[in-house]
């Protein structure tokens, strides 16, 4: 299945007039990045569109065969036919017709070609994924007609300021060039009224495969990121002199001692009681109190 056209619309001149659109193949498409100028990503079947405030910016590049145009034509109209494949990011893209040649293999973001002014802008959204985008592109595809401009084909770059990230099926890599016999990517389609049905012709040869193409770039490995070496060591902290002790208090003096003290007299008996009367009991005490014997 055809990923990317461009459909003219034509008016024939001639003595029986009639309309025809005419489905130009690609000749050549590629992508060219910022981040990698001097890589070339022609072999990719991708066309990539990419724009932002910091990062790579990616910008692709289309050219198509007008073999299939009759002589001098009159384009009444043209329509860039685009199938998304990815939406990482929607935003608006403009058209920018390159001024100078190019090669599919060759073209690197170091070598890219000049570009003109923009003739037109679309937007895309994430519901175009997986969607075709028709985008009108006559005032061009008349100037590559009429001679006014060489076709060196068209550029697809974000609109700056602004970020965009969206990439585009190209040309399948097993799909005939323009030209190449076979398939139905070396078919033009062409849509005819009032023309009279040509007799059948001979089955022509078939025509050959396009080559496989050359096998990408291995990357190199990448060296560890070597150990960073050791910090210089830190000054040793002095020690600290230890805090002086405290003076000896002044010593206390012994208070004088007492005087003695005399020792108290000692107490006098005191006379002896007289002898008590005898109690009524009959006992009677003595001097000293102590109980008598009984007198009868």
């Amino acid at each position: 299945m055809r990923r990317i056209g461009l459909a003219v619309l034509v008016l024939g001149l001639t003595a029986v007039p009639w309309l025809h659109a005419d489905t130009l193949n690609v000749s050549g498409d590629a992508q060219t990045s910022s981040a990698q100028p001097n890589f070339k990503f022609g072999l990719l079947p991708l066309m990539t569109v990419r724009s932002a405030p910091s990062g790579a910016i990616l910008n692709s590049y289309t050219q198509f065969d007008f073999s299939p145009l009759p002589e001098a034509p009159t384009v009444d109209k043209a329509v860039l036919r685009l199938w998304v494949g990815l939406v990482v990011t929607p935003g608006t893209i403009e058209v920018v017709p390159v001024l100078e040649p190019w090669q599919e293999g060759t073209i690197s973001g170091a070598s890219s070609p000049a570009l003109g002014s923009p003739i037109t802008s679309f937007a895309v959204s994430s519901g175009d994924f997986l969607h075709y985008i028709d985008v009108d592109v006559t005032t061009l595809v008349q100037d590559w007609a009429s001679g006014y401009m060489a076709n060196n084909g068209l550029a697809l770059r974000g609109v700056s300021p602004g970020s965009v990230n969206v990439v585009f099926q190209g040309e399948h890599p097993d799909e005939p060039r323009a030209g190449a016999g076979g398939g139905a990517g070396g078919r033009r389609r062409r849509t005819r009224t009032n023309r009279p049905a040509r007799a059948s012709g001979r089955d022509g040869p078939a025509g050959s495969c396009w080559p496989d193409g050359t096998a990408g770039i291995v990357g190199s490995n990448r060296p560890l990121w070597p150990g960073g070496s050791d910090g210089a060591t830190g000054i040793a902290g002095s020690d600290r002199p230890l805090r002086p002790g405290g003076s000896d208090g002044a010593e206390r003096t012994v208070g004088p001692f007492g005087a003695d003290r005399t020792c108290r007299s000692g107490r006098r008996l005191g006379p002896h009681r007289a002898d008590r009367a005898q109690r009524a009991d009959g006992t009677a005490r003595d001097g000293n109190g102590a109980r008598g014997p009984a007198v009868f």
